[in-house]
Parts: C-alpha cells; sequence; structure tokens
C-alpha cells in the first residue's frame, strides 16, 4: 500500500517494457499526475475499509504514508533495516517513523518491522531450484543471527511486532531464536539514545541495547546480567557494530559466553588505518572511521558521534527500471598499512562488468580508484557514482562550490541543487565539519527528497545518462577524494 506509484516494480520478473496510462488518453502518464490520484485513491481505500469494518478490527498497510494514519492500526517496514545495512538509509529513518507508527490512534497498534537475510533468491525458487539449493539457501539465511539480533532490538525499542525471514522474493520462514523466549517482561519507559550513538530501553526484566553505528560499543553495569544470544554473564559488554543484545537482570556468577567479543575491536583509538572483521572493514584517519562492505561499498563516514555522509557506491541499471546491477565473486585484500583492495563483478543477467577498487587512507581523508572492465556486450542506461548527505542532518544547512557557500534547501524544490561542472563540492555539517567530495569528473549534487528520497547526493556519470551499448573489453577508469576537516 505505497503511498506512491511504484514505476520500477512493474513487471520486475519478466523484465517487458511497459507504459501505465491510467487516464486512457493513448499517452504514458505524467508520473507526478499519477503519483497524486495514486495517493488519494489509497487513501479513501483506506477509508473505507476502516467504515466497513468497524474500530474493532486491526487494519495495517504495507509501507504506508500518512495518507492512512487516521484509519489504521499500524504499518509494516518491510526490509527497511536491510537498506540500512546495505547503506542505503540511515537507521534514524527507520526508528522515527516507526516509533510514530506505534502511536497511530487506533488500537492495538501492529506496526511491524520484518528484516530479511539480504540472501536474494531467484524468483520463483520452487521452480528454479532443486530441494538441496533451496536447503542450502535457506539454512544460510537462518543463521545470519547479527542481523536478527539487530531487527529484533532495534523493534524492541518501540512497541511493535518483529519477524525475520529469508527475503522479500521468499517470506514466511517460521525460525524461532532463544531471544525470542526472553523473559523481559514490561518496558519501563520509553527508549533513550546514548551519547555513544547506541540505544536502549529498560524492562522489567532487563536491558536491551542496539547499535546502529559503526563502531563497536562498550558498556558496563554495576551487576552482572545475562547476555540472552550468548550465556555470557558478566558487567562488561561488547555490543558489536550494527547488532544488539538482550541482556537479562541475574543473580548468577560471571561466565563466559559462546559468542566472543569481536576482534578487532571497531573503535576510533586504535593506531592501525585499516582493520577488518569478517566482510566488514574500518579505515581511520583524523578521529573519524569509515566502514565499507566486502562489496566494497562505503557504508557510512562518522566521528562516532555524528554521521557525515552514507552510501557510497556506484549504481548501475541497465534500463528505466532503476535496479541496480547486482555483486558477485566480490572480495578484498589488505595491501599495506595504508592501502586496501576490494574486487569482484557487478551482474545483472548476462551482462558482467569486473572492478578493480583501491581505497588509500591518508590524514585527512580517503582515495578511491577505480578500474572497471566489461565482460560481456550489454546496454547500460545510467551509470552513477554516489555519495549521500543524509538531510535530516544537513536540511537548511550549507555547501560550498568554488568558494561560493550556499544555503542547502530545507523543503525540496527541484532535483538539481547545482548545475555540475565543478570538480569539487564541500558539504558542510552542522557541527562545522567539511566534507569535501572531489572528482576527475564533473560532480552534481542533487536534492533527491523530490524522488521520495531522505538525502542531498553528490554524484557523477561517468559515461552520462541515456542507454548506451558496451562492447566486451571496454574499459574506464576514474579517482574520488574525500577529506574531512572537524572544527
Amino acid at each position: 500500500m505505497a503511498g506512491t506509484f511504484d514505476w520500477w516494480a512493474c513487471n520486475i520478473a519478466s523484465k517487458e517494457p511497459y507504459e501505465v496510462d491510467a487516464d486512457e488518453d493513448s499517452q504514458p502518464d505524467d508520473h507526478d499526475w499519477l503519483n497524486k490520484k495514486w495517493t488519494e485513491a489509497k487513501t479513501e481505500i483506506a477509508r473505507l475499509v476502516r467504515e466497513a469494518i468497524g474500530e474493532d478490527i486491526p487494519f495495517m498497510t504495507n509501507q504506508g504514508g500518512e495518507w492512512s494514519f487516521q484509519y489504521t492500526n499500524g504499518v509494516l517496514f518491510e526490509d527497511n533495516l536491510d537498506y540500512v545495512l546495505d547503506g542505503l538509509m540511515s537507521w534514524d529513518d527507520v526508528i522515527e517513523p516507526y516509533l510514530h507508527w506505534t502511536e497511530t490512534p487506533n488500537r492495538p497498534n501492529v506496526t511491524t518491522i520484518v528484516s530479511s537475510s539480504g540472501i536474494t533468491p531467484p524468483f520463483n525458487p520452487w521452480q528454479t531450484m532443486t530441494p538441496e539449493e533451496r536447503e542450502k539457501l535457506l539454512e544460510q539465511g537462518r543463521n545470519l543471527l547479527n542481523r536478527v539480533r539487530f531487527g529484533l532490538t532495534t523493534t524492541l525499542m518501540g512497541d511493535g511486532y518483529f519477524a525475520y525471514d529469508l527475503h522479500t522474493r521468499w517470506r514466511g520462514q517460521r525460525w524461532w531464536y532463544p531471544e525470542y523466549d526472553a523473559p523481559l517482561g514490561y518496558p519501563k519507559d520509553k527508549a533513550q539514545r546514548k551519547k555513544d550513538g547506541t540505544w536502549r530501553r529498560e524492562f522489567d526484566g532487563g536491558t536491551v541495547i542496539v547499535n546502529p553505528t559503526i563502531l563497536d560499543a562498550v558498556v558496563q553495569f554495576d551487576e552482572n546480567r545475562l547476555d540472552v544470544s550468548s550465556g555470557k554473564v558478566d558487567k562488561y559488554f561488547v555490543i558489536p557494530s550494527q547488532d544488539g543484545r538482550l541482556l537479562i537482570n541475574t543473580k548468577e556468577n560471571s561466565k563466559p559466553g559462546k559468542i566472543p567479543d569481536p576482534e578487532p575491536l571497531f573503535t576510533l583509538s586504535a593506531p592501525e588505518r585499516i582493520v577488518q572483521r569478517e566482510d566488514k572493514t574500518l579505515c581511520r584517519f583524523n578521529n573519524c572511521a569509515v566502514y565499507f562492505d566486502n562489496q566494497g561499498r562505503l557504508i557510512s563516514l562518522t566521528d562516532g558521534e555524528n554521521i557525515f555522509a552514507i552510501g557510497g557506491k556506484a549504481v548501475f541499471v541497465s534500463d528505466n527500471r532503476w535496479i541496480d546491477f547486482g555483486y558477485e565473486n566480490c572480495n578484498s585484500r589488505i595491501i599495506d598499512e595504508n592501502n586496501i583492495q576490494f574486487f569482484g563483478e557487478r551482474v545483472e543477467g548476462d551482462f558482467k562488468l569486473s572492478y578493480d577498487q583501491l581505497v588509500s587512507v591518508g590524514e585527512n581523508g580517503l582515495t578511491i580508484s577505480y578500474k572497471w572492465k566489461a565482460l560481456t556486450d550489454g546496454n547500460i542506461y545510467a551509470w552513477r557514482q554516489q555519495i549521500d548527505f543524509p538531510a535530516k542532518y544537513y536540511s537548511d544547512g550549507q555547501y560550498n562550490i568554488e568558494g561560493v557557500i550556499s544555503k542547502l534547501p530545507i523543503m525540496p524544490e527541484n532535483g538539481s541543487i547545482s548545475k555540475g561542472g565543478v570538480d569539487n563540492i564541500v558539504m558542510i555539517h552542522p557541527t562545522g565539519a567539511k566534507i569535501t567530495v572531489k572528482a576527475d569528473h564533473d560532480l552534481f549534487l542533487q536534492d533527491e527528497r523530490v524522488y521520495n528520497g531522505r538525502e542531498y547526493r553528490v554524484l557523477f556519470t561517468p559515461i552520462g545518462y541515456g542507454l548506451k551499448e558496451i562492447k566486451s573489453g571496454d574499459t574506464w577508469e576514474y579517482t574520488i577524494h574525500y577529506t574531512i576537516v572537524i572544527l
């Protein structure tokens, strides 16, 4: 029940070309007009449903908008936390609307967060996979326990429901986890944000902590607590980056748990510039940290208290559905104390490109150099290298282009803030921190809120927009510099 018409979802499986002509004038509909009509119709549907079922029957929507707030008992937040883990959305943009939706005027409230493993199965897995392949995929998804904990502890910051399953293409696994049996009891108060970026909520039976940041958090209690996930009993706990814990009151003596503390710790204080853990990489400089996933995507830039940027990556689409290419055969290696290499493939159907991404860490920032090569023939409709600055933090803030300081729009007016033709853009955070993006291509600054986004986006297009035919063996190279000055 999305509030706007999801053009990208039309024929998502078949990928056949489509046109929408809701007004039957034999012309494709204007997007703004159709979105307006769509929202009006959804609002009327919600009103009619509530009128028909009365006040006592729960009624919810999936990814609703304010248009349905007064008529429903809540909303389903489907896979929003997956977008956080992929660096496409800030956690604040999940928790704030989630807490809002748990306060709908109709009771009981059924607002729900559903998270997935992030593993993408093929369409129609019952027809396209063998029983052995399906079982392997399900087992892999079931055991991504950090994603379960992150989703559950986020949900427990408010009074909603939680679910975890494989993927939006294959929902409905009824997996059970020890955390679901934790004797938390009732919440004592509302959740609170701590200075280290973690959120905590006190319950009759203990404390729930979620750590949405890219840094590990160390917490200490006056009395022993039991970590439901690991079995550890102690006063001292490490809550890993983008993870969470249910810490239950206990009279037990201290004992180790079955989940070791993460090693090395992701903090700002250690001397090494580059540290890796599982599929995560942390690069440290100038009392800041940048987190990359194993695909080489820049997930977040922070000083431990403030998020300066998220979602630095290359976006490839082969047609106007704006479905990004997938990742395959990704890996990384630390070259020396200042350099790390990410490499792999970007894939859409039979079309493949390889990438070699070198990240060099300096005193005040990063330099990222890309080498791309087409492994097959194919089409690219759009190729965008981008990094996002959440509007939540920058709205009504400032940016600097060629020495001219201008104000960012409070409300979205049009997509283009700058017209390009510059090689560097400085975004000025409310704290005064200055984040410079410099590239060897013309940079643009866009207000993505016009397109239902939540950020100001700095980007460039290595081959421009519009359908381009790519030949196997074609190559491209470019370099981006990110620097930060904290006052």
